[in-house]
């Protein structure tokens, strides 16, 4: 259930980055690239979506690569720090496309970075700024 899951989400991604016309896609689509602190190497770019209920993936790129092997998570953020309440889930791997939806409610204009945090070292992976 959890891949079907997946694969629709990674579907829909692809569709709006595919077929929105480059006008909309400036207005509907942010990317960027993780920079990286020195122990913990995250490479790569991310970009949030507009989807067309309204809401918004995050979507880590096909290209995506961490040296990190804990668990990590995916957080919104503002100012250098990640808003716990903007946590959008696990990353499924560290290497590779993943697609994370954000919940309803959950005002994506209001972060300014995407963060990949480690709990178990409380320490952050990697920083993507949304400008």
């Amino acid at each position: 259930m959890k891949n079907t899951i997946t694969s629709a989400l990674i579907a829909a991604a692809f569709s709006l980055t595919l077929l929105t016309p480059n006008s909309a896609l400036a207005e509907d689509h942010l990317r960027s690239q993780f920079s990286h602190t020195i122990d913990y190497i995250t490479e790569h770019g991310v970009s949030v979506v507009r989807s067309s209920d309204g809401g918004s993936l995050v979507v880590i790129e096909t290209d995506f690569n961490t040296r990190n092997r804990s668990e990590l998570r995916l957080l919104l953020g503002r100012d250098g720090m990640f808003m716990p309440e903007a946590d959008l889930g696990p990353l499924a791997r560290v290497t590779g496309l993943q697609v994370f939806k954000a919940p309803p409610g959950l005002d994506i204009q209001q972060y300014t970075e995407v963060h990949i945090w480690n709990p178990q070292h409380n320490v952050i992976v990697g920083v993507a700024p949304l400008n």
